[in-house]
């Protein structure tokens, strides 16, 4: 394994210096316990660090502390070595710690700079840092690098987080600001299974594209507070799993704000059976392009908004893949607020080849689809679901609430689809056209209401909201009616709702009716 990876190395630096030309970097080491960067003293050539030396901080021997305090003289080193590049499995018992504290730290040369293992760098407030060009790529490979009020930019071709060693290597952005303007950057991307994280907890993270578990290894992104942007100029921002590898990836979203104005994957190219999931209990997510769980075959895809999470997304979730045996798996609970919606209102909830799961929180969705048969599996036990349109057909009828906990569909409008019935459960509400409004919707299908359902509806003094059921509606025999006046009209009797099919039980605990009392050419209205 660690031949192939090598070999891919080497490719990239022989592409580097065919495109950019080679650079001949004078290696200068440190030589010195604990001390200031800028001491020409404590370098092995006898001066700082410049434009054209690769500079060595190693931890073979005894644990350094660098302090980088002032502005070095020469605009730049060529490269930079925290640790030893050695092979995987360095078992050194020591630490470098290298504290950035002021700017003009910057790396300019290539191919790579290596951040090892039990190697430090700390970018702390005033300390600014930049990395890299086009012809480069950068390395935190088993070591840690800490942003801690500083701002820390990566201009190269590359970034990558744990790749030759089975050691972790992290990014924690504690306060400050993270730039990676590399195309991607790469968590756990080696063959030896060495664990990538990167840490939000209060700083602003800005990438183009993230690739979580690219290889063996286990990929982590927290989001516990700040701001992280994914940028996606590529199409893609956020991606869990890839080159067909075992590793496992997750991102945890706590708090903060995560914006990811390009397509989210999760579970992509990844090797069958393995699972990557993003779980969110608190903080913001905005979704600006589509999101597409278990895009690979015999690969799982999992979504979790819990607790407090708030989603925002513009365009589709697809749970699942038709053209492939991924799956899709979304659960929404707890005071969770989902939203799924644009302008044209063609955001769509699409349960393709998976489960959607909700027990609890608000849910908003322009379009609601579930088409698959037997694959596409909605599970509706509490909470609200709101829905612009539903086209449901999956062989069970569409039930809302598990009968205990309080549930509520809202319908706002347009043409709705049940071809399997959809059915209010006990303790469950529908609601049409939305609370202090007013809309008419069809339901394709029939509509069963079980005992003590509810039916909350609008009015005014000529018209109200108003439902056309294409089947047979079920009635118990005794449903919860809410009528709102929305302008202190009182009148002595509404209509709610029409079945083309006519009405099916004997509501005796209605409080007015006129029960399968024909109209209107033979179909049947229900009144209050």
């Amino acid at each position: 394994m660690m031949r192939n990876t090598w070999r891919l190395t080497g490719l990239v630096v022989l592409f580097i210096a065919c495109c950019c030309g080679s650079i001949r970097a004078a290696t200068n080491i440190w030589s010195a316990t604990n001390g200031d960067w800028n001491v020409a003293a404590n370098w092995s050539q006898g001066v700082v660090p410049g434009a054209n030396d690769l500079a060595i901080i190693t931890n073979e021997t005894a644990s350094y502390a660098v302090s980088y305090s002032n502005v070095m003289s020469a605009t730049g080193i060529t490269n930079l070595t925290l640790s030893t590049l050695a092979a995987a499995g360095n078992n050194s018992t020591n630490f470098i710690t290298l504290n950035v504290n002021t700017n003009g730290f910057n790396i300019n040369g290539m191919p790579v700079s290596v951040m090892g293992y039990r190697s430090i760098l700390n970018v702390n407030t005033g300390g600014v840092v930049v990395v890299g060009s086009a012809c480069s790529y950068f390395t935190v490979d088993s070591g840690t690098l800490n942003i801690n009020g500083g701002v820390f930019t990566n201009n190269s071709a590359k970034f990558y987080v744990a790749i030759n060693d089975w050691n972790p290597g992290r990014i924690n952005v504690n306060s400050g600001t993270f730039v990676d303007n590399a195309s991607i950057m790469y968590l756990s991307s080696g063959g030896y299974g060495g664990a990538g994280y990167l840490n939000n907890f209060g700083g602003t993270v800005v990438l183009n594209q993230i690739v979580i578990a690219n290889y063996v290894g286990a990929g982590v992104v927290t989001n516990a507070g700040g701001l992280m942007i994914l940028r996606g100029t590529s199409g893609l921002g956020l991606v869990l799993g890839g080159n067909n590898g075992g590793g496992i990836g997750s991102m945890a979203i706590t708090g903060g704000v995560v914006s990811n104005l390009a397509k989210a994957a999760v579970s992509i190219n990844t090797a069958a059976g393995r699972s990557h999931t993003i779980t969110q209990t608190g903080g913001t997510w905005y979704q600006m392009a589509d999101m597409t769980l278990g895009t690979s075959p015999g690969t799982t895809g999992v979504v979790s908004f819990l607790n407090n999470a708030s989603f925002g997304g513009k365009s589709n979730v697809n749970l699942g893949v038709f053209t492939t045996n991924g799956i899709g798996n979304l659960t929404i609970g707890g005071n969770s607020s989902i939203t799924l919606t644009n302008m044209k209102a063609t955001a769509a909830m699409n349960v393709i080849r998976g489960t959607l799961a909700v027990t609890g929180g608000v849910t908003w969705v322009d379009n609601l689809v579930a088409t698959n048969g037997a694959n596409s599996v909605i599970n509706f036990s509490a909470g609200v679901v709101n829905v612009k349109t539903a086209q449901v057909s999956n062989g069970s009828a569409f039930v809302v609430g598990n009968g205990i906990s309080a549930a509520t569909l809202g319908l706002f409008g347009g043409s709705n689809t049940f071809a399997n019935g959809l059915t209010i459960n006990t303790n469950a509400t529908l609601v049409i056209g939305g609370t202090n409004a007013l809309g008419t919707t069809w339901i394709n299908g029939n509509l069963a209401l079980n005992a003590n359902a509810s039916l909350a509806w609008d009015y005014n003094a000529t018209t109200q909201d108003w439902v056309v059921v294409t089947g047979t509606v079920s009635l118990p025999t005794s449903v919860t009616v809410r009528m709102i006046a929305l302008d202190g009209s009182a009148r002595n009797v509404i209509p709610l709702l029409m079945a083309v099919g006519g009405f099916v039980g004997n509501p005796s605990g209605w409080p007015r009716r006129v029960s399968n009392r024909c109209r209107r050419r033979g179909k049947c209205q229900l009144m209050v």
